[in-house]
C-alpha cells in the first residue's frame, strides 16, 4: 500500500473514532434531556404536589356557600336591642299623676285621708270628693264642676246650687244625699210632688255634656253642701284658685267628649 492509501486509511479510522466518541458524548446529554420532561410530568402528576394547588380552592368554596357566616346573623340581633327603648317610652305615663298631686291642695288631702286616683281625689269608698283649702283654692275636679254646673245646671237649680222655683237647692240636698243616689237621679231622671206640684227631673244619661263631667259636677255641689252645713267647703262664687289638670283627666275628657 502506497503512502497515499495509508494516509486515507488512518484518516478513516480517525474519523470513525471521532464519530463514536461524539455519539458517546451526546448520549448523556440526550439522556439528561429526556429525563427532565419526565421529572416535570412527575411533579404535576404526584398527589403531594397537587395538594397545594387544590388547597386555596377549598376555603373559597366554603366561604361562598357557608350559611352560618356572621353577616346574616347581625340583623337577627337588632330587634333585641330595640326592646329597652320601647320600655323606656312607657315610663313617663306615670309622671303626670305624681305632678298633679302636689301643692297645697294635695297636702290638705293627705291630712283628710283622701287619695288622688284617676285624675281626682277619692275617699275610702272610692267616691269623688272635693278638696278646698282655707283660701278657697280647689282641686281640678271641683273647679271643672263649678264651670260645668253653671253651664248646664244652674238654669233650674240656681246659681251656686242655691235652688230656684223650678228645682231644689242641691247645696241642701247633698247634705244627706249620697253619691250613688245623686248619680242615679241625673242618669235616669226623677219625678216628685211637693205642695200639689209635680216636679220632673229629666234624664241626662245620653247627654255627654253632663255625663262626661258628672263626677266633677258632684264634687262642686258637694263642696257647696259642706259650706251650707258649716263644715268648710266652698262659699258662693268663683274659687280663688285651682290645681292644674292631670294628664289622666285631660285624656279622659278628650276621649269622652272630643
Amino acid at each position: 500500500m502506497n503512502k497515499v492509501g495509508i494516509r486515507m486509511a488512518v484518516t478513516a479510522v480517525a474519523c470513525s473514532a471521532m464519530s463514536l466518541a461524539a455519539c458517546w458524548a451526546e448520549e448523556p446529554k440526550s439522556s439528561s434531556d429526556a429525563k427532565a420532561p419526565a421529572s416535570a410530568v412527575a411533579t404535576v402528576a404526584t398527589p403531594e404536589t397537587s395538594k397545594p394547588s387544590a388547597a386555596p380552592a377549598a376555603p373559597l368554596e366554603v366561604a361562598a356557600a357557608s350559611p352560618s357566616s356572621a353577616a346574616p346573623e347581625a340583623p337577627a340581633a337588632a330587634p333585641a336591642a330595640e326592646k329597652p327603648a320601647a320600655v323606656a317610652q312607657a315610663a313617663p305615663a306615670a309622671a303626670p299623676a305624681v305632678a298633679a298631686a302636689t301643692g297645697p291642695v294635695a297636702d290638705l288631702a293627705k291630712t283628710e285621708g283622701v287619695t288622688f286616683k284617676e285624675g281626682r281625689y277619692r275617699n275610702a269608698a272610692d267616691e269623688p270628693v272635693p278638696v278646698v283649702t282655707k283660701d278657697y283654692t280647689v282641686d281640678w275636679a271641683t273647679w271643672q264642676g263649678f264651670r260645668r254646673y253653671h253651664d248646664a245646671c244652674h238654669v233650674c237649680h240656681g246659681p251656686n246650687a242655691l235652688g230656684s222655683t223650678f228645682a231644689p237647692a242641691l247645696a241642701e240636698s247633698l247634705k244627706t244625699m249620697d253619691y250613688a243616689t245623686f248619680y242615679g237621679i241625673v242618669v235616669g231622671g226623677q219625678q216628685r210632688e211637693a205642695g200639689g206640684t209635680k216636679y220632673i227631673m229629666p234624664a241626662f244619661g245620653e247627654d255627654k255634656n253632663i255625663m262626661c263631667y258628672l263626677d266633677d259636677i258632684y264634687t262642686y255641689v258637694k263642696a257647696r253642701s259642706l259650706n251650707a252645713d258649716g263644715k268648710g267647703g266652698m262659699p258662693p262664687g268663683r274659687p280663688n284658685g285651682r290645681e292644674d289638670i292631670s294628664e289622666y283627666a285631660k285624656k279622659a275628657a278628650l276621649e269622652c267628649n272630643p
